[in-house]
C-alpha cells in the first residue's frame, strides 16, 4: 500500500468537482488514476514531473503529461484542483505555492507535509489566501486538504 492510499478518496472528490486539475508529482501514477477515474467528461488533468511515471499508462484523452521541472512549467489559466506530491523542500514549496496557489479556485491537497516539515508553510499560507484546511493528518508522511474559503 503506497502512503497515499488512504488520502485517495478525498482526492477522488475534489477532483469530482473539478474541471481543470494540475498535479505536480506522479511516480507511480496511484494519484493520477484517481483523479483520472473521477473526472467528468469535459474536465482534464495535467500532471507535472521532472521524471516519466513508473509504471502508469494511460490512453486518457483527459490527461496531458508535461515532463518538466514545475518551476519551468507556466499555467496561465486558473485550476479548480492543485495536487502537490513531488516531495519538495520547504525553500521549493514556498515557491511552488507563490507560482501556483494563487491559480486555485477551489480545492489544494498536499502530501508529504511531515517528512519536508510543510505543515506551517501551509497554515500561513491557507491564512493568508482565504482557504481553509478541511482535512490534516500527521501520522505517516502526513497529507493536508484545503478548500477555497468563499466567506
Amino acid at each position: 500500500m503506497a502512503s497515499i492510499d488512504p488520502y485517495l478518496p478525498i482526492i477522488f472528490d475534489m477532483a469530482k468537482k473539478s474541471e481543470i486539475v494540475l498535479e505536480i508529482g506522479v511516480h507511480r501514477g496511484n494519484t493520477t488514476n484517481t483523479i483520472l477515474s473521477a473526472l467528468e467528461k469535459d474536465a482534464f488533468l495535467i500532471s507535472i514531473d521532472k521524471t516519466n511515471p513508473i509504471d502508469f499508462k494511460t490512453d486518457s484523452k483527459q490527461w496531458s503529461f508535461i515532463k518538466s521541472d514545475c518551476m519551468d512549467y507556466i499555467i496561465s489559466a486558473p485550476v479548480d484542483f492543485l495536487m502537490i506530491d513531488c516531495d519538495p523542500e520547504l525553500e521549493l514549496f514556498e515557491k511552488i505555492l507563490e507560482k501556483y496557489g494563487k491559480r486555485v479556485k477551489k480545492f489544494m491537497a498536499i502530501h508529504d507535509t511531515t517528512a519536508y516539515g510543510l505543515t506551517e508553510c501551509v497554515r500561513k499560507w491557507a491564512r493568508a489566501n482565504k482557504f481553509k484546511i478541511t482535512k490534516f493528518d500527521n501520522v505517516g508522511l502526513g497529507f493536508i486538504a484545503l478548500e477555497h474559503d468563499r466567506s
